[in-house]
């Protein structure tokens, strides 16, 4: 439903509400395909009318990207691990550099794994240790991985919106009717399911195809991820969005230590601001830089780029950098043999173009639309109000 508060300033005076001008225009709805009309209202105070018109248009950027399969702009490398580690000691199990370009995907199925990574329905010594243990599924580092897409059974939702649900369970602030699952691999029996427990069936984790260049998927490298350097605030795997598999015997809720912030439970821990698995404190000698207990199972994924680690002084500057120009060495990595030969231009090669005498027409041109055949003076709608041309143009790219 449409108001006032999703008007668009249209005299430039920075009210929204002060003129006929300001005016809804539209409503964005995410990323994707458009499907179909879409049906939407207004609230009494607020009158438009929104038409979705939709051109084939020509791409106005200087703009190259890599053509290249797997998420577009670069890649992204995914790693294993069954261990949780003190900061900057750290490793993975597993390590699998351009998963997404090796496999052509941008959807990792946790339940189908390859290449020596552990799925987590692979029970024993590197995940779940058995198809009856209890385990908690959690997120860390969503803030600086936006567009990540966790589905559970079937079911999809961002993996922002799993980590706000998991941080009023953390923190014993679920609402009326919310709960925090708790899986185990095998069939649940009667008593398994009177106790809450749910069967894990599936697990993936996607990526919109244009996570890189739209920055929302962290760029730094494989050694500060794998060696567990920590993030400029804190955060575990140096800011690589990380999936746990946490042990759920005996819950009974967590107890906030404040002093070390992080959550205690039975038999596992999290941290109290970015919630990865923490050592429990019965288990912390202290002495070690691993310790197996209270995480069955892990997952970091990240892109990997030539710039610097997240917890180094230039990662800022060449961040920004790189999702503006998006043509800095440093936003590929330089082992990406085959990057040069894929980047697209939008001139292309002029001598060829010379060469060429086919009359099929050029793809790239798009015939320009007479403004007369789409002209809207005004629309009349139901409270008997003018309404200018308002519609938008979507950009559908080469």
């Amino acid at each position: 439903m449409l108001t006032l508060a999703d008007n668009v300033d249209g005299d430039g005076d920075s009210m929204i509400t002060d003129t006929a001008l300001d005016r809804v225009i539209g409503t964005y709805l995410g990323f994707g395909l458009s499907s179909g009309p879409t049906v939407g209202g207004n609230q009494g105070e607020s009158s438009t009318s929104l038409f979705n018109h939709i051109e084939a248009i020509k791409p106005v950027t200087t703009l190259t990207y890599p053509d290249e399969p797997g998420l577009i702009g670069g890649h992204f490398d995914l790693d294993t691990s069954h261990g949780i580690y003190k900061f900057g000691q750290g490793t993975t199990d597993h390590h699998v550099h351009e998963w997404d370009d090796k496999h052509d995907l941008t959807t990792i199925d946790y339940f189908n794994m390859t290449d020596g990574l552990t799925g987590i329905n692979k029970t024993g010594g590197q995940s779940v240790p058995n198809g009856d243990t209890p385990f908690f599924l959690t997120v860390s580092n969503t803030v600086l991985n936006t567009s990540g897409v966790m589905e559970i059974n079937g079911s999809s939702f961002s993996a922002v919106d799993y980590f706000a649900l998991q941080t009023r369970w953390v923190e014993g602030t679920l609402a009326a009717g919310e709960t925090f699952p708790t899986y185990i691999l095998n069939p649940p029996t009667q008593t398994q399911r009177d106790a809450g427990l749910r069967q894990l069936k599936s697990f993936k984790l996607s990526f919109d195809a244009f996570s890189i260049i739209k920055g929302e998927l962290l760029g730094t490298n494989t050694g500060c991820v794998r060696g567990n350097d920590i993030g400029i605030h804190g955060e575990y795997r140096n800011g690589a969005i990380t999936l746990q598999a946490l042990d759920a015997e005996g819950f009974t809720g967590f107890t906030y230590d404040a002093v070390n912030d992080v959550y205690i439970a039975a038999n596992t821990a999290v941290d109290g601001t970015h919630q990865y698995a923490r050592v429990h404190p019965n288990n912390d000698t202290g002495a070690n830089s691993y310790f197996g207990q209270s995480m069955f199972w892990e997952s970091t994924v990240f892109w990997h780029w030539d710039g610097d680690c997240y917890n180094q002084g230039n990662w800022q500057a060449q961040y920004d950098a790189c999702l503006a120009q998006t043509s800095d060495s440093f936003c590929w990595v330089a082992s990406d043999a085959e990057q040069d030969k894929a980047e697209k231009t939008k001139d292309g090669d002029k001598d060829k173009d010379k060469e060429t005498t086919t009359t099929e027409p050029d793809p790239d041109v798009v015939e320009e639309l007479d403004p007369a055949d789409h002209r809207l003076e005004a629309i009349i709608t139901a409270d008997s109000s003018k309404q200018g041309r308002l519609y938008w143009r979507e950009l559908i790219p080469d």
